[in-house]
């Protein structure tokens, strides 16, 4: 597994969210540094808040170590994805290693 993708996952539990909301967030995570990827930390957490995750503030290097997944899975392609996609790369399953696509459920999603 990617350790970055880790690293982000294990910090947003650290944070208090649980592992099957994570994918959730992140997706409300990318979806608003879509929108305006001149964002900074304190634009972020705002916009967050906005969006319903209250009480979740992302710190600067958990903001970066996002980034760096966005980056990774591409932006314009993760743009907009369904939680399901998120789920499938950000899901508790990721943690323990079961997080090879299946090429069929990728065609799907």
């Amino acid at each position: 597994m990617n350790n970055i993708k880790h690293t982000l996952i294990q910090r947003l539990e650290k944070k208090g969210l649980e592992s099957d909301l994570i994918p959730s967030f992140i997706r409300s995570l990318a979806n608003s540094y879509v929108v305006n990827p001149q964002m900074n930390v304190s634009q972020v957490n705002q916009k967050l808040q906005y969006l319903g995750w209250a009480g979740v503030e992302v710190d600067y290097h958990t903001f970066q170590l996002a980034l760096a997944c966005f980056e990774d899975e591409g932006l314009k392609r993760i743009e907009n994805k369904s939680i399901r996609w998120f789920t499938k790369r950000f899901g508790p399953q990721c943690l323990s290693g079961d997080n090879l696509p299946d090429p069929a459920v990728e065609a799907a999603i």
